[in-house]
């Protein structure tokens, strides 16, 4: 298969997830909900995800990845002090923005363990970055 068709698959079943843990809750989302979403078969949904928890952990793990790019690149930036904070602030805030469904799933109760745990270690690790500035 052509790699950027299972990509734009697996992005596709990561964005209907999104939608559909938003919609209904991630305790009440089956994969079935997110196969019928994509017009897959299941087995497809498979070759992709082992189960319903590993989309909840890679859409969280995106998230992380996409927090702490842009935390780096603040960081990089030639500002100082109280400027650097207010600007990663700003920065994580805007670029949670586009992400309110997957912050809707994680304070509705799908951060489960692993998830909490990736979200521990993106805080972590992003406060000696912050003390570095």
């Amino acid at each position: 298969m052509h790699v950027q068709k299972k990509e734009a698959r697996q992005e596709r079943i990561l964005a209907e997830a999104a939608r559909l843990f938003a919609e209904k809750g991630y305790e009440q989302t089956t994969v079935s909900d997110i196969v019928k979403a994509c017009e897959m078969a299941r087995g497809t949904f498979y070759l992709y995800f082992d189960s319903l928890e590993s989309v909840l952990t890679e859409l969280f793990r995106n998230t992380t990845d996409l927090l702490w790019e842009e935390v780096e690149r603040i960081s990089g930036n030639s500002l100082v002090g109280d400027d650097v904070l207010r600007t990663i602030i700003r920065s994580i805030f805007n670029a949670l923005a586009d992400k309110k469904e997957l912050l809707q799933v994680y304070r509705s109760g799908g951060g489960t363990s692993s998830n909490c745990l990736n979200t521990a270690r993106f805080v972590t690790s992003s406060v000696p970055a912050l003390l570095t500035c």
